[in-house]
């Protein structure tokens, strides 16, 4: 009963029902929008510190530690 009310009133008032339904959906995509931005500036952050700061593994000669430029 009070669906069918409810979608009753939603199909009568169809811009209100724009004028509602809008912003609501431009602020979901503005959120799964900045979440994706997030999430793809923290991988690219942990790419450029592994490529270009330290590697996943390192491999030196045995005798590097031995003779290795700074102590």
């Amino acid at each position: 009963m009070v669906l069918k009310l409810a979608f009753r009133n939603i199909f009568r008032h169809k811009r209100r029902t724009l004028l509602t339904f809008t912003p609501i959906a431009i602020g979901i995509f503005m959120i799964v929008l900045s979440m994706g931005m997030m999430g793809d500036i923290c991988s690219q952050s942990e790419r450029n510190i592994i490529n270009n700061q330290t590697a996943h593994l390192k491999i030196f000669n045995p005798d590097y530690w031995e003779n290795r430029p700074c102590p």
